[in-house]
């Protein structure tokens, strides 16, 4: 890689996968200091990228920008979206094209577009991002604790420390976060406002954002009163809220994955999605999972910790063969599109589907299971 000067990394959205992907892009400036690195981004992630030192330049994620970007001559472009819109842009950008290999970005037919697929290592997406930057460099990314630069300004933290001042909570606090993007992602208010009342001692504060306060007064009112509805707070400013707290209870969602970042205790609730990839990465960080039938068929835990390392559990796809080529073709299309390879701890459990077809299962998890882990981890934090 030592002719790669330019670099342009694609993750335009959204903003817990941004999260997701500054550990490599730490690691990609760390090898490679002198070269010029590039992000194109979209909508409110362009903040989160603003904060991260040694990004060269920001582009805006379109088709039509990312075409005008072929002029700047980028050497390589690394591929961590994985969508077809971001393949297909890689591919009008030209260059070396880094992205994960067949059954492992996010839409199929993707790895059509790269010119170097990569079968990811480790279990949790932040592994697997690092091992794309040890693919694209040839070489591997030296262990570290994950570093995701300084998220927060002086400013942000002075201004929610006056906010909780003013509104008499003293830091050690709960803080429930009940908004994420899909609808069967969010834990039902009336449970969040039952672990409320069941966190005795405790100060229990409601965070919300700019969509999120109808759904934070519904905890506060489920709460009958034990919880306390917080002041309103942009994205990063969520991060410095939840770096004030002894734990963060929330669904899978961009600002759990911020307070992961910043260091805060985290107990995540899961349903579709997988906390082995998607889930809180910090020592003592704890997920329950509500599970549809496919996780109670195969006997998915309810309760969870960190695995102690990456897990490797990836199935490689067989040869293709047929007894001729139209067949061959059906065969091609089916598994492309339809049956790819995956991660069988990430894929076999979880649906990953925006929206259930009856009852959200993330409802399956009971709130004395929530009170039970929640109480256990503002014990050790106490201890």
């Amino acid at each position: 890689m030592g002719d790669i000067r330019r670099i342009l990394i694609l993750r335009k959205s959204s903003l817990g996968d941004i999260i997701h992907t500054l550990p490599a892009f730490y690691a990609l400036r760390h090898a490679r200091p002198q070269a010029e690195i590039h992000w194109a981004v979209e909508g409110r992630g362009r903040a989160i990228v603003e904060r991260a030192r040694g990004v060269d330049g920001i582009l805006d994620f379109s088709l039509g920008s990312m075409a005008g970007a072929r002029s700047m001559r980028f050497d390589m472009v690394l591929d961590f979206q994985g969508l077809l819109k971001t393949a297909v842009a890689a591919r009008v950008i030209g260059g070396r094209r880094v992205g994960f290999d067949r059954g492992y970005a996010r839409e199929p037919l993707c790895h059509l577009f790269y010119t170097d697929r990569v079968v990811p290592k480790g279990v949790h997406v932040i592994e697997q991002n690092l091992s794309l930057v040890e693919a694209a460099i040839g070489e591997p990314v030296p262990a570290r604790d994950y570093e995701f630069g300084d998220l927060l300004t002086s400013a942000e933290v002075r201004r929610v420390d006056s906010d909780l001042g003013r509104m008499g909570i003293e830091p050690g606090f709960v803080l429930i976060n009940a908004g994420a993007g899909w609808a069967n992602k969010r834990w039902s208010p009336k449970k969040f406002g039952e672990l409320a009342r069941c966190l005795s001692g405790r100060q229990v504060v409601v965070a919300y954002g700019p969509d999120d306060k109808t759904t934070a007064e519904a905890v506060v009112e489920a709460s009958e009163g034990r919880a306390m509805l917080a002041f309103p707070t942009t994205f990063l400013e969520f991060g410095a809220l939840a770096s004030r707290s002894a734990l963060v209870v929330s669904g899978d969602s961009g600002p759990m994955q911020l307070a992961s970042a910043v260091g805060a205790r985290v107990l995540g609730l899961f349903a579709p999605t997988s906390p082995f990839r998607n889930g809180p990465w910090n020592k003592g960080d704890k997920y329950l999972i509500g599970r549809c039938r496919l996780g109670e068929k195969r006997q998915l835990p309810v309760r969870c910790t960190l695995p102690a390392g990456p897990v490797r559990t990836a199935r490689e796809a067989g040869p293709l063969s047929a007894p001729s080529m139209s067949a061959a073709i059906v065969r091609f299309v089916r598994r492309e599109l339809f049956f790819p390879p995956r991660d069988s701890l990430c894929h076999d459990f979880f649906c990953y589907r925006r929206q259930c077809a009856g009852r959200n299962c993330i409802d399956k998890i009971e709130v004395a299971d929530a009170v039970e882990t929640a109480m256990e981890m503002l014990g050790r934090c106490n201890a």
